[in-house]
């Protein structure tokens, strides 16, 4: 905070002002605040004083305190760029990052060529995981600074982040030109290569790190994820054991030799390391979170039912102290979604205004839809099996261009959708789906979460092809229980009361898009495609024929 804050028309005395002036140069915030406090009350009116309390608020780290004068500020003086920019600095001090977005994208709108906002939106993207859109502004950024390394590094990450490992690649290999020998780029680059099925390269990167004293240790960690995601398990064991041999308490190699097979007698050694880190309090809760899923995984293998089930409850509710559950959250989402798409009439919009238009470049599309944990995986590789079909993975792009739309929506129910708005949305989708630069014509979009989104995918795309993936709900629930998910949107199955309440929310949704369309969701059921996943299932091949 300096004296430039204050304002020679800000209705003070002289010595009112000097008194101010002096606590601040002598860093006297508390005492400066709770003088212009003073000064507020006694002239209630005057705006540049009330601005100048606010920044003393924010300087002293008091945001809360700060956000509603500057929220008050911010209706009185709606283009005053310093006004918006410390509201929004406020919200992301006080970790609320969708409260911060439209006023760091006001802030952008008046002046928008400023590094610190473009920069600070891609920060609140990337913080709820909309990692393209945080890409969208830090690509800006880097326009306006291409020499800024450090900007390149986050974009490179936000790449890494949000699955677009092309473009990652591109970015670390930009930085190894002027730090050739920064291991951690390496890694990262190879992290992005194995994504990208070229398993020379990411090991070659692995070894030139292990060559470094300072990323040996992580070197030997990454060649064991590369080597572990190509199936070769024994190379992959011996690159997590010497991990081990430089630290031997490394919860990275010592769960991810946990994750590679089923566990015996014989891992006892690995099972006590990794108890002895878990049982660290003075380690972050989500690394013994990690540590605690992989003995619960241990013990599920051993049969250690009730063993596994008190690590599996331990690390939930170590992801719960990292990442709070908001429930109520998902409750206004799913009933927002319902209310908005309740008088959409599928079979009735217009086509010209809703539906995608068609260009040679575009790609039929196949979305795989379900609770995490239901099938979605093993559906997409028997159907991408198929010469002519690409499996995409679980892409975030329909997400990402929804999601401010249904957090706008949550905020003002009763505004209604038109029909062109679909047709935009699949554009924007259809987009990033070119962007993926394969050859196949087909293309499977297998994110599960999808489902919270069919509304728009069946507007947008009434050609294409839905599968539901069923499986028993107790299964389905308890497959989401046991395992690691580092996503912050995966945490509402870190309590097995809230987990059992998602899956009803789930549950509601579908059933609602069934009567909406359901003519046009293939419902597949696990169980029965696990015992017949050597056999063609005659229904999804007239249903997919149908469809594309």
């Amino acid at each position: 905070m300096t004296t430039e804050n204050l304002h020679t028309n800000d209705g003070l005395t002289q010595s009112e002002r000097l008194h101010l002036t002096g606590l601040l140069t002598d860093k006297k915030l508390v005492k400066a605040s709770q003088f212009a406090e003073k000064l507020v009350d006694k002239y209630p009116d005057q705006t540049p004083l009330r601005l100048s309390l606010a920044l003393i608020y924010v300087v002293d780290g008091k945001h809360k305190m700060a956000l509603p004068l500057l929220q008050e500020l911010s209706m009185t003086l709606p283009d005053n760029a310093k006004v918006l920019r410390h509201l929004a600095l406020c919200h992301t001090a006080l970790e609320d990052h969708r409260k911060a977005l439209p006023v760091y994208l006001n802030w952008l709108a008046i002046e928008p060529d400023n590094l610190e906002a473009l920069c600070a939106i891609g920060s609140a993207y990337n913080m709820i995981e909309m990692h393209h859109k945080a890409a969208e502004y830090l690509e800006k950024a880097e326009a306006l600074a291409p020499a800024n390394a450090e900007l390149v590094e986050v974009l490179a990450n936000t790449y890494l982040e949000g699955r677009q490992y092309d473009r990652a690649e591109k970015h670390y290999r930009k930085l190894l030109l002027t730090r050739p020998d920064d291991g951690g780029l390496m890694l990262n680059l190879a992290d992005s290569l194995s994504h990208l099925d070229n398993t020379d390269d990411a090991l070659g990167l692995c070894d030139q790190a292990i060559a470094q004293k300072q990323h040996k240790l992580q070197g030997h960690i990454q060649k064991g994820r590369v080597l572990g995601m190509v199936g070769d398990v024994k190379s992959a064991r011996a690159q997590y054991r010497l991990a081990l041999k430089i630290d031997p308490g490394s919860i990275a190699a010592l769960s991810g030799l946990i994750q590679l097979e089923k566990i015996t007698a014989r891992h006892q050694p690995v099972l006590d390391k990794l108890k002895k880190q878990f049982s660290k309090q003075s380690l972050g809760p989500r690394s013994r979170a990690v540590a605690g899923f992989a003995l619960g995984k241990a013990e599920h293998d051993r049969g250690n039912s009730k063993e596994a089930f008190t690590y599996y409850k331990k690390s939930n509710a170590l992801q719960l102290q990292d990442v709070a559950y908001d429930e109520e959250r998902s409750r206004v989402w799913f009933k927002t979604l319902k209310h908005i798409f309740a008088p959409v009439d599928f079979h009735n919009l217009n086509p010209d205004e809703a539906h995608v238009k068609p260009t040679s470049a575009d790609k039929k599309l196949i979305f795989i839809v379900g609770m995490p944990r239901s099938g979605t995986s093993l559906t997409e590789q028997i159907l991408s099996s198929h010469s002519a079909v690409y499996g995409a993975g679980e892409l975030n792009a329909m997400n990402e261009i929804t999601d401010e739309l249904m957090y706008y929506f949550t905020q003002q129910p009763d505004v209604k959708l038109v029909d062109r708005a679909f047709s935009s949305i699949g554009r924007d989708y259809m987009d990033k789906i070119i962007e993926l630069n394969v050859s196949e014509p087909i293309v499977i979009d297998k994110l599960p979460h999808n489902f919270m989104r069919l509304g728009f995918i069946r507007a947008a795309f009434p050609d294409a092809c839905i599968i539901h993936t069923n499986r028993d709900p107790m299964a389905v629930c308890w497959s989401n229980y046991q395992r690691f998910f580092p996503a912050r949107g995966m945490n509402f199955g870190n309590d097995l009361e809230t987990l059992g309440t998602y899956y009803k929310f789930y549950e509601d949704l579908m059933g609602f898009w069934r009567k909406k369309f359901g003519e046009t969701i293939y419902e597949l059921d696990y169980d029965r495609l696990t015992k017949k996943s050597r056999r063609r299932d005659p229904g999804a091949a007239r249903f997919l024929r149908a469809r594309i």
